[in-house]
């Protein structure tokens, strides 16, 4: 999966449970224009280098290729002081009752998977809107 956004913010630096040093990064990538602009936001997992997370300041154009990852998890604040249900069908109902049940999007890449990107200004656009450049010649790190 490929996302062109911008930096929401400047990446975080995590240890991972090998050791190895990771970061997290949150991008938004835009759809549409005017009142029907929409913002997806993603979280990334990073695996770079210090030096390459040092030239990726908050608001950064980036394109990210990645693997997406999904996962599911039962929220515990949602949850707190909850009754415990004794069935199946009523943990159910309490997940739903309490909208504790999330989900988790994160794509997951590498060093070669994260590259500056350049915005171009959309040709007759009244906002200032911008578009992908079609031919965007930016180097990797």
């Amino acid at each position: 999966m490929i996302i062109k956004g911008h930096l929401a913010n400047t990446p975080e630096a995590k240890t991972g449970k090998s050791g190895s040093t990771y970061y997290n990064l949150r991008v938004a990538e835009n759809y549409g224009k005017d009142d029907r602009r929409t913002t997806v936001w993603f979280d990334v997992v990073a695996s770079i280098s210090e030096v390459e997370a040092d030239l990726l300041p908050k608001g950064s154009a980036v394109q990210i290729d990645g693997k997406l990852d999904a996962e599911a998890y039962v929220s515990k604040a949602a949850l707190a002081g909850a009754e415990v249900p004794t069935t199946w069908d009523g943990v159910i109902a309490l997940l739903k009752s309490k909208k504790a049940l999330k989900t988790s999007l994160k794509l997951i890449t590498n060093s070669r998977g994260v590259q500056p990107y350049t915005f171009e200004k959309r040709e007759g656009s009244q906002d200032g809107a911008a578009a992908p450049a079609a031919s965007n010649g930016a180097a990797p790190f």
